[in-house]
C-alpha cells in the first residue's frame, strides 16, 4: 500500500476515536528562534523578556489598548502597569515607523520593493522560529520587515551617532543600553539573513562605500563580543618567595617570569553566516576552530584540533598522593589556593579558554556588569535549545560556579584580575554564578581534564604542605627574608654546639 494511503487511513482512524483533533506544526530544522523552556523561564522571567522594544513575532500581540482606549500593534506586557507598557510600546512602536521612513529616505528604495525581499522569503523565515504567529502572511511580513529596518538604520546610526545626538533612542544613554540588551535575547530575535538580504539590496544603489552589515554588527555588539583587555596584574612575579616556592613544587630550577607578553590577536574570519545576534555572540565567545554546523566545509589540511585540545594540560612534574578518579567535585576558589593553586589572569585562544599548567590556573578575565546575568541566561538557553552537545557557555558557567562558594572565592579572583565586577559588592556576584546553573541539563564536561587535575593537586599533601610553608614563612618579603635569617641563624647555633661537642669529647 503507498504511504500516502497508510497516512489517510492513519488520520481516518485518529478521526474515528476523537485523537489528535487539536495539532500543530513541529519545529523544522531551520529552527533557530526558540522560546525559553518553561524550567528556565520559571527562575527569572524578565532575564528572557525585552524590557524597552520587541522584535520579531514571538513578543507579538495583535492589539494593545493605549491610556486613551484606541488599539495598536505591540507586543504583550512584562509584570508592570498596564498603561506604562502599553505607552512605551507604542512609543517604541512609532520609533520603528520613523526608522524606516529615515532608511528609505537614506537609501532611495522603495518601501514596496523591500516589502517583496521578505515576501519571497516568508516560508523560509517562518522555518527560523519555532512557533510561527501570527497566522496571516501580510502582518507576518510586515513584522519583518519593520523590525529588520528598524535594527539596520539603527546600526546606521550607531556608525554615526555624533548625527544624531536628538534621536528618539540616542538621545538618552539608558535607552541605547536597553535596546541593545534586548536586542541580544533569545526570543527577541530575526533570521540573520533577511537583514543581510535587505541591507545589501539597499546600499547597491548607493554609490558612497558602505560598511558591510556583518561589520555594523560587531561594532553595535562590540560590548558583548569583546571581551575586557587584560588589566596590569602580575599574578607571577620574580621575588625570592616565588621562586622558592616553584623550585619546590617541580623539583627543579625555573625561571619566572612577570608576565606574560600579550599579543595582538587577529580576529578570526566568521565561516559562517550567524542564525541570529545571539548566535553570533556565542560564537565568538566559542573555540574559533569549532566548525560551526552550518559553515561550508573547510579542506585545510592543517585543521586546528579539537576544543579538547584547546583545554590541554601539562603534568606537575611531582605527583605524589593518590588520583581521584571520577571525581564529581571542584573545590572552591579559596581552597585550591591554598592547596598551592596560583591564580592567574591571561588572554587565550578562546575568551573562555581555560588551562592549568605547573601549578597555575590561567583564566580569561571576566567582567561582570548589570547586563550579564541577562546575556549568559539566553546564550545558556540556547545552547540548551540548539547545541546541547556544544554547550561551551553551560560548561564554563558551571566551572565557575564551582569555583564560587562564598564571597571569599570572588574576592580572591577580583584580586587576581580574573573577575572585573561592577555590581557593588562581593556578594551579589556569588549569588549570581550559584544561581546562573539552575535547570540547566549537562552534557560532556569541556573542563573535564582541568578538573581532574585540580583535583589531584589539591589531594597532593605535598603540595598543601608547601603552600602553607609558603603562606606562613614567604607571604612577602619581609616574612621571607626573617624566615632565610632565621634558618641561616638555626644552622649556625646547630654547627657551634657540634663544635662544643666535640670540644668537649677531645678533652676527654
Amino acid at each position: 500500500m503507498p504511504m500516502g494511503e497508510d497516512n489517510q487511513e492513519f488520520e481516518n482512524e485518529l478521526q474515528e476515536l476523537n485523537i489528535g483533533l487539536m495539532k500543530m506544526e513541529l519545529p523544522t530544522r531551520d529552527c533557530c528562534i526558540y522560546r525559553v523552556p518553561k524550567t528556565l523561564r520559571d527562575i527569572k522571567p524578565e532575564a528572557y523578556t525585552p524590557r524597552l522594544i520587541s522584535i520579531g513575532p514571538l513578543h507579538h500581540r495583535t492589539t494593545i489598548k493605549t491610556p486613551s482606549g484606541e488599539e495598536t500593534v505591540g507586543p504583550p506586557p512584562v509584570q508592570v502597569k498596564e498603561e506604562s507598557v502599553s505607552a512605551g510600546e507604542l512609543m517604541m512602536e512609532t520609533v520603528k515607523l520613523e526608522y524606516l521612513k529615515s532608511f528609505c529616505k537614506r537609501t532611495r528604495r522603495n518601501l514596496q520593493v523591500l516589502r517583496d525581499i521578505v515576501e519571497q522569503q516568508k516560508e523560509r523565515i517562518r522555518r527560523c522560529y519555532e512557533e510561527s504567529k501570527p497566522k496571516d502572511d501580510v502582518e507576518f511580513v510586515n513584522i519583518i520587515l519593520k523590525d529588520s529596518v528598524f535594527i539596520i538604520e539603527l546600526f546606521l546610526k550607531t556608525s554615526e551617532a555624533e548625527k544624531h545626538q536628538n534621536d528618539f533612542i540616542f538621545g538618552k544613554p539608558w535607552r541605547r543600553a536597553a535596546v541593545m540588551e534586548d536586542l541580544m535575547l533569545l526570543e527577541n530575535q530575526l533570521p540573520y539573513f533577511i537583514m543581510d538580504d535587505l541591507y545589501g539590496h539597499a546600499i547597491a544603489n548607493v554609490s558612497d562605500t558602505w560598511p558591510s552589515f556583518l561589520d555594523l554588527t560587531h561594532a553595535y555588539f562590540k560590548h558583548f563580543i569583546e571581551g575586557p583587555t587584560n588589566a596590569n596584574y602580575e599574578t607571577l612575579s620574580c621575588d625570592c618567595c616565588n621562586w622558592l616556592y616553584c623550585f619546590c613544587l617541580n623539583k627543579s630550577w625555573r625561571k619566572c617570569q612577570n608576565s606574560e607578553n600579550q599579543q595582538n590577536r587577529e580576529e578570526a574570519q566568521m565561516p559562517f553566516i550567524p542564525l541570529h545576534f545571539t548566535d553570533l555572540i556565542r560564537w565568538h565567545l566559542s573555540p574559533k576552530h569549532d566548525p560551526h554546523p552550518h559553515s561550508k566545509k573547510i579542506g585545510e589540511e592543517n585543521q586546528e584540533p579539537s576544543p579538547q585540545h584547546c583545554i590541554r594540560i601539562v603534568s606537575c612534574c611531582c605527583h605524589a598522593g593518590e588520583s581521584k578518579k571520577g571525581a564529581k567535585y571542584l573545590f572552591s576558589a579559596t581552597k585550591l589556593h591554598e592547596a598551592g593553586v596560583t591564580f592567574k589572569a591571561c588572554e587565550t585562544e578562546w575568551p573562555l579558554g581555560i588551562t592549568f599548567e605547573d601549578g597555575v590556573l590561567s583564566m580569561p578575565i571576566l567582567e561582570i556588569d548589570d547586563s550579564t546575568e541577562r546575556q549568559f541566561r539566553n546564550l545558556m538557553a540556547f545552547e540548551q535549545c540548539h547545541y546541547p552537545d556544544k554547550d561551551y557557555i553551560c560548561n564554563y558557567i558551571k566551572f565557575i560556579d564551582c569555583l564560587i562558594d562564598t564571597e571569599g572565592d570572588v574576592e580572591l579572583l577580583i584580586d587576581r584580575g580574573i573577575i572585573v565586577h561592577l555590581l557593588g559588592d562581593t556578594k551579589s556576584v556569588a549569588t549570581l554564578f550559584n544561581n546562573l546553573n539552575g535547570e540547566i541539563v549537562e552534557g560532556d564536561f569541556l573542563y573535564e581534564t582541568i578538573w581532574k587535575q585540580l583535583n589531584d593537586h589539591y589531594g597532593n599533601s605535598w603540595y598543601r604542605t608547601a603552600a602553607i610553608l609558603r603562606r606562613v614563612y614567604f607571604s612577602n618579603l619581609w616574612k621571607g627574608s626573617g624566615t632565610v635569617v632565621a634558618m641561616i641563624l638555626l644552622v649556625l647555633t646547630f654547627i657551634q654546639s657540634i663544635n662544643s661537642l666535640m670540644q668537649i669529647f677531645k678533652l676527654r
